[in-house]
């Protein structure tokens, strides 16, 4: 091979290779060999990847078209010394990866924050306001809590049953999960937090389910009802632990009479 004339690709476009009955065998475990070590070093040769993928399937019955394909790989290996990744031990050899492997749930928490806003207003995702012009539910209600109009936007049931400070506190958390940098949302866990800490407040409060009967409290798991819907379209919402106990504490309180 060291006289071998250079290539400039490593697999032929369009190639037919395949096992058919009238192939021409070739030896076998020099094909194996070759191939073993190709695999192996395009482990630092993405460009062989795939002509690589493709010798490796004939493994068991090579033939002269197949140990030819190997051929061509290692001809424009000839001619391309210099690509390839260079992996540096840094004083250890422990491997490390990178990911930013919080922009999905960070995109849930923007979902999660549409859904406490429809909570609060009673309205869709998309509403035509009362200025004609068509703006998202998220929009309209970052508007409305940048100019100090919470109150005037809610449902008229949450206005009329919930308690003023927890509404606040929930609008608020909505709020910092619609920001538009996504950086500057928290992630689920710290949604999860705090609504824990609004749900633990409203039961320091007093024993609601006691003293009124005839008051009906919205579990968190029938928002989890319409979250689910939410995160078929944009993946899991949680981190994959264990679930707090604010899935099964009350969020906002409606009279029922």
């Amino acid at each position: 091979m060291l006289d071998c004339k250079p290539i400039d690709t490593p697999s032929e476009q369009n190639h037919k290779l395949g096992i058919y009955p009238d192939q021409v065998p070739t030896d076998k475990e020099r094909y194996q060999r070759l191939v073993g070590k190709l695999i192996y070093l395009a482990h630092t040769r993405p460009d062989i990847a795939y002509a690589v993928n493709i010798v490796s399937q004939f493994m068991h019955s090579p033939s002269v078209d197949h140990m030819g394909a190997v051929t061509r790989i290692l001809r424009y290996l000839k001619v391309t010394p210099g690509k390839g990744l260079i992996f540096s031990k840094y004083g250890h050899t422990n491997v490390e990866g990178y990911t930013d492997d919080d922009w999905a749930e960070k995109s849930d928490v923007y979902s999660f924050g549409v859904v406490l806003a429809e909570l609060l207003t009673g309205q869709k995702a998309v509403s035509l306001m009362s200025s004609q012009e068509s703006r998202s539910l998220a929009t309209y209600f970052l508007l409305s809590m940048e100019n100090n109009l919470l109150f005037n936007i809610l449902d008229s049931q949450v206005m009329k049953d919930g308690r003023k400070e927890k509404i606040t506190a929930v609008a608020n958390l909505a709020v910092r999960c619609l920001n538009l940098n996504r950086r500057n949302r928290p992630t689920m866990k710290e949604v999860a937090v705090e609504l824990e800490g609004i749900q633990l407040s409203v039961r320091a409060d007093s024993d609601v389910q006691q003293v009124f009967p005839g008051v009906r409290c919205v579990q968190t798991q029938e928002i989890n009802e319409v979250w689910d819907v939410v995160s078929t379209s944009t993946g899991p919402c949680t981190d994959g632990g264990t679930g707090s106990s604010f899935d099964v504490q009350p969020l906002l309180f409606f009279n029922t009479q």
